[in-house]
C-alpha cells in the first residue's frame, strides 16, 4: 500500500519531468538546426575560428553561432541540479560546439544534441499518449524503457565519426588528411 503509493508518486514525478524535459528539447532542437545551417557558414578551425570567438562581430554568420550556443546552454542545464558554478557552467560550454572547432566535429557534437532531444521530445510524447488515454501505464513503462535502452549515436552519426579524421590532423581544403585549412 504505502511502498506503492510512493512508487506511484515518484513514478508520476518523473514523467512530469520527461514531459517538460520534451518542451525544453523542442526548442533546443530547433537551435541546433540552425547550428547545423550555420556550420557551412561560420569561420571555424583551430586558427580562423579563435579569432572568430575573440572578435565574433567580424563576420555575420560567426556572431550568429556563438548567439545561438549562448541561448542553447541554459536549455542544456539538468533541471533540479541546483545552482550552476562558473566552472561547471565552462565545462558544459566546452562540450557545446565551439567556432576554435573543425566543422566536422561541431557536425558530431549537433548530431548528438539532436538526437538527444528527439529521445526527450519522444519520451514526452509516450507521457502524453499516457495522460490522454491513448495507452495504459503498462505500455507507457514498456515504450520508455525502449527508448532508454537507445543510443544517442544514430548510424549516420556512427558513420561520419567511424570516418572522422583526428582533430588534430590537419585538413585540406576538399576535407582530406593534408594542409591546413581555415574558413
Amino acid at each position: 500500500g504505502d511502498l506503492r503509493k510512493k512508487l506511484d508518486e515518484s513514478e508520476g514525478k518523473r514523467w512530469s519531468d520527461l514531459q517538460a524535459a520534451a518542451v525544453t528539447s523542442s526548442g533546443l532542437q530547433q537551435d541546433m538546426d540552425l547550428l547545423s545551417e550555420l556550420i557551412d557558414q561560420a569561420p571555424q578551425g583551430p586558427i580562423v575560428g579563435r579569432l572568430s570567438e575573440y572578435f565574433p562581430e567580424a563576420t555575420t554568420a560567426g556572431a550568429a553561432f556563438q548567439s545561438v550556443v549562448s541561448r542553447a546552454a541554459p536549455g542544456l542545464r539538468v533541471e533540479g541540479s541546483g545552482s550552476t558554478s562558473d566552472i561547471e557552467y565552462a565545462g558544459m560550454m566546452k562540450s557545446l560546439p565551439r567556432l576554435r572547432n573543425r566543422p566536422e566535429a561541431n557536425r558530431l557534437i549537433v548530431g548528438m544534441m539532436q538526437a538527444k532531444a528527439d529521445i526527450n521530445i519522444r519520451r514526452g510524447e509516450i507521457v502524453n499518449a499516457y495522460q490522454t488515454g491513448e495507452i495504459d501505464a503498462a505500455e507507457a513503462r514498456q515504450r520508455l524503457s525502449e527508448i532508454n535502452s537507445q543510443s544517442i549515436i544514430s548510424p549516420e552519426l556512427r558513420a561520419i565519426m567511424g570516418g572522422a579524421v583526428d582533430a588534430a590532423e590537419p585538413i585540406d581544403s576538399a576535407g582530406e588528411p593534408g594542409a591546413p585549412r581555415e574558413g
